[in-house]
This record gives C-alpha cells, structure tokens and sequence, in this order.
C-alpha cells in the first residue's frame, strides 16, 4: 500500500460539516455515501429525527465561528481557484446534495482529523452518519468510572455510525482507525447529530476577553470540532516517515544496517495491548511499564496480533542495545498525534486566542445523552 504524506497546515477552526456545506456550494467536489459492510448499499437513516433527514447544509448559530469566518472565507477562495465562476469543472448538484444528505452519510475529509490522513493507505476514505437513538441507548449504560466501559462504548458508536474504506480492501473495521482519531471522529459525529445546538456543552475559558463584553465567549465556549486543537508532529521526526510502510524507518549511526520500524498505533492494535496486558495479569506475567509505552508503536496491524506475538516482541526488546531503548522511548514520546485537552478558537471580536480545558461536568454520558432534559420539554 501506499500511504500519502499530506500537508500539516489545515484549517482547525471549522467542523467538518462546514467545510463539507463550503464544498458542495463552491463546487469541485462530490461527497458520495459510503455502502453498508452488509448490504454493499447505501444505508438509508429512516430511523433519524427529521432534523437529520431534512438538513440542507445548514451550520448551528450557536458557533460564533461560523460568522464572517477568516479561515472560511479562505476555503472559499481556495474551492473557486480549483473551479472558478463558468469553469467547466464538476459541481454536485443540489439533488445529488439532497440525495447525500438523506441517506444520512457525510464524507468526513482526511485531512482535518489529527493525524490528517498521513498514515492510511492514499485513497482512503471516511463517511460518518448521526447517532440514532439505538446508539444513544447504548451509549447511556456506559459506566463512568470504568475505563473499559467507556472505551467499548466509545467504540460501539464508531462501529455503527462510521464506515472506512480502504482503496484496495474494501470496507474495513473501525479497529483500523488511528487511535488518536477517535476522539475527533466521535465528536464530528455527535456534531451531526445534534446540529440545532440541542445538547451543547459549553466550556468555560481560561480567560475573558478585556473590555470587549461583546466577545461571545464570554459565557462560555461551545465544544465542537470546530475548536478542537491538535498536536503535530515535529518535522525532525516527519523526515523519518517511510510512505511505503505508513511508519516510521530509524537507523543508528553506529549501525546503518539495523533498520527501526515504529507505527502510529491504531485502535485495533491499543486493543490488542490492553488484551495482552490483561492476559498477563491472569498469568502473572511481570510487564515493564518501559515496554507498555513503547509497544503500541511495534506492531503496524491489529490483525493476528495475539499474546504470544506481543510477549515475542517483549522478549526481543530484552535485546535491544541502549540506543536502540533510546531511540524507541524518545520516539514513542514524539510520535504524538491526537486531539489536546483545550479547545482553542480565535475571538472574532478582538482577535485574540481563546482556550478553555475540555471537561464534561455531566458525565461522558454527555457526548450523546441530552443532559437538559428540560430544554426539550414545551
């Protein structure tokens, strides 16, 4: 396979169904559902709220971002360069648009999640659709406290409202997902169910901005992907990054023929070390915390990947000379993609940076289960 090096400076400030309404208006771009894994067809959401179904493109007011927007204007102008005014470039047509939008599928762009789209196969592609209320049933048994809980609900969502396709595989799990993709993918997601602003959660920043009671977030700022801000990769380590593997190739100085292969862990793999770590315990293995950290990074597939394939590779870092421990430590450490724990937009009224910790003083339960019930009753 060969995976694609994408550009790092995307635009971070708007959701994907903005960016998705900018390019199916400007034109040059057509956003086709993803087939269902059991039917090969396009999944019809009958079940969604009529909000869902009869959605047009429109954007929740509730984001000042979306207004008079800089970087969205930017995008604008970026789509008429690639298809300007009387052009004879492709456009979608408002029924193909409709169309979209009623099998309740949205192609989520690659290039906008945390690790934008560097370490899938090039050609791949993600379609997301609204939690539905089987989902949202489920999500509300998670237990809180219980960290596999949460992870297994987290999950279920993206195995029920997300599809991946790869270009020479076909259809394939949520598992091979970048793990520090989820995060982004659920909360794009919940974006798209809840697109009136019905269960906002609003977090409260660190600063207010001065002598500018205008500014909106003030009181307070709305979690969306909108304002999700994410790490990036330093460039002294993009320069090791191998398109033919979707890895990362380390050599030492002091031994150039001894190759280092290090992976930006997938779900399907983070699940396969916590099973592993689990097994272990039953047996009473003793596990070295060095080796929990760097051992996501091993592995570049989740499939066949068992104890015993885990405990050979923790046997065989046993071995390692201390540059190569080193090189694998300091690297896990700097292979860091994901979603930070502020959100971070741009006040549109005095142009100041805005940060605010993303907590959820309701629960996770939260994400997907309406916390003001009251705000839905007449």
């Amino acid at each position: 396979m060969l995976y694609t090096l994408r550009t790092k400076k995307m635009n971070q400030n708007l959701s994907p169904e903005e960016i998705l309404r900018n390019r199916e208006q400007e034109g040059g771009i057509e956003f086709d559902p993803i087939p269902s894994p059991e039917t090969n067809e396009r999944v019809v959401a009958s079940d969604a709220p009529d909000h869902i179904n009869s959605f047009k493109g429109e954007v929740n007011p509730v984001n000042p971002l979306q207004n008079d927007n800089p970087l969205e204007k930017r995008l604008r102008e970026i789509e008429e360069l690639k298809n300007p005014v009387g052009s004879l470039g492709k456009s979608i047509s408002h029924q193909e648009i409709t169309k979209t939008v009623d099998d309740g599928w949205k192609n989520l762009p690659l290039e906008i999640l945390p690790s934008r789209g560097m370490f899938y196969p090039e050609g791949t592609r993600i379609a997301i659709r609204p939690a539905e209320v089987r989902e949202i049933r489920h999500f509300s048994s998670v237990e809180e406290e219980d960290r596999i809980s949460v992870n297994e609900s987290l999950n279920y969502v993206l195995s029920r409202c997300m599809r991946m396709i790869f270009p020479h595989d076909g259809v394939v799990t949520y598992q091979d997902i970048i793990q520090e993709d989820r995060f982004y993918i659920i909360m794009a997601i919940r974006d798209l169910t809840f697109l009136r602003g019905e269960n906002a959660i609003i977090l409260k920043p660190d600063k207010k901005c001065k002598g500018k009671p205008e500014c909106p977030f003030n009181d307070g700022m709305e979690l969306r992907t909108g304002v999700l801000d994410t790490f990036e990769i330093d460039d002294k380590v993009i320069r090791y990054f191998d398109p033919s593997s979707g890895g990362f190739t380390f050599e030492l100085k002091n031994n150039p023929g001894k190759k280092m292969k290090m992976y930006v862990p997938t779900i399907g793999i983070t699940n396969a070390i916590s099973d592993f770590l689990n097994e272990a315990k039953r047996r009473k293995v003793q596990i070295e915390k060095d080796f929990i950290k760097i051992a996501p990074f091993l592995f570049s597939d989740w499939r066949n990947l068992g104890y015993n394939e885990i405990y050979s590779k923790l046997r065989e870092s046993e071995y390692w000379t201390k540059e190569e421990f080193s090189i694998y430590y300091g690297m896990s450490e700097k292979i860091k993609v994901g979603t930070r724990l502020k959100a971070k937009a741009i006040c549109p009224s005095c142009a100041e940076e805005v940060t605010a910790p993303i907590l959820f003083k309701n629960g996770i339960k939260s994400l997907f289960v309406i916390s003001d019930i009251f705000g839905e009753l007449l």
